[in-house]
């Protein structure tokens, strides 16, 4: 969650004329400091975004080494040791902190998930695996009334979790995240249940398998996308030359 919490700290003070936010992807519960962001700008959220955006991806190298330095000269993570270790560099440093006076903002007040979609950076390209379809409980749960799915346990949740982390280091994927970045937009690993309301026209959906195809191709009967199998989109991707981030 910590993403929009430091984007709603930065626009804690006043900014002259209007920026463009873009944000890695996160997950949180409904806080003020989210509330207070949206009705100051628009933010575009970039799932995996240290994978597909150099901004984000060049945020995430600066926090590592601003960690590192600090580790180095043995110094505290605070505003004066922050200063100090970027001072050599010649650009302006501007250290902001949280602390417990503002917790009431940082801290949710809901159990209800915040919505990103109205806020995802277009075009995604979506990657579809037939596998991880194998990994749903067999029936796949019913959704109520609202489409809402039951809870059905943390076994199958942990199962997809390990087979995304190693779909996340094939092929197919960096394909993906490669293509997300020569188009401006952000990549991530299709779920039905979770993901079919993202879909938009402009959108891509790389699929690997028969099923996956297949379902592709149904969204593109819906919206205009663009539909690749993954062996298609790796060769356009070294045939255009885009190099992964």
């Amino acid at each position: 969650m910590f993403s929009h919490i430091a984007a709603w700290n930065y626009f804690g003070k006043v900014r002259e004329g209007e920026m463009e936010v873009q944000l890695d992807g996160f997950d949180s519960k409904q806080t003020y400091a989210w509330a207070d962001l949206i009705s100051m700008v628009k933010p575009r959220i970039f799932p995996h975004g240290d994978e597909c955006n150099p901004y984000i991806m060049v945020a995430d190298i600066i926090a590592y080494l601003t960690d590192s330095k600090l580790y180095i000269q043995k110094l505290k993570l605070e505003p004066p040791s922050i200063q100090k270790v970027w001072e050599p560099y010649g650009f302006q440093t501007e250290t902001h902190f949280l602390d417990a006076s503002s917790v009431a903002k940082y801290r949710w007040y809901s159990d209800d998930p915040i919505d990103l979609t109205p806020y995802l950076a277009h075009p995604l390209v979506f990657l579809l695996v037939d596998e991880l379809e194998k990994l749903q409980p067999n029936p796949p749960p019913m959704e109520d009334e609202e489409g809402e799915l039951p809870d059905v346990g943390s076994a199958p949740v942990a199962e997809e979790k390990r087979f995304v982390k190693l779909i996340r280091r094939m092929e197919p994927w960096y394909a993906a995240a490669a293509y997300a970045y020569h188009k401006g937009g952000a990549a991530q690993l299709f779920n039905f249940h979770m993901d079919r309301k993202k879909v938009r026209d402009g959108d891509v959906m790389v699929y690997v398998g028969s099923k996956s195809k297949e379902l592709a191709e149904s969204f593109s009967h819906m919206y205009d996308i663009e539909v690749l199998s993954a062996k298609e989109l790796r060769k356009l991707v070294n045939r255009e030359k885009i190099i992964p981030l």
